[in-house]
């Protein structure tokens, strides 16, 4: 994840996951960074099972903003109806040149 900071240069990051050590799926994860405008912001999620997908998914996300002003932001977004898309790829026969190629 990249961050940028008021002055539009790149934060540093902090971060934990917690993983369950029986099948190594990924059930928490958290992101820390600080600023000069804003004290700290933090955004973590929350995995679990989809039983359709067979695998864990962010289920929720919430985000957390302190500014040095003493003022708070935060933001929650729940997910759910997850689906899965394939997508196919392989060798372009299109010459060299093609509109295709140029975009």
């Amino acid at each position: 994840m990249l961050v940028r900071g008021s002055d539009g240069n790149d934060l540093p990051l902090t971060g934990r996951v917690k993983i369950d050590p029986a099948t190594g799926a990924v059930m928490e994860s958290a992101l820390e960074f600080h600023d000069r405008q804003v004290t700290r912001g933090t955004v973590s999620s929350v995995y679990g099972l989809d039983p359709k997908l067979g695998v864990n998914v962010p289920l929720e996300m919430n985000e957390s903003y302190d500014t040095q002003d003493h003022v708070r932001s935060t933001g929650k977004a729940a997910y759910s109806n997850f689906r899965h898309f394939e997508v196919i790829t392989g060798p372009s026969r299109q010459p060299r040149g093609h509109p295709s190629m140029m975009r």
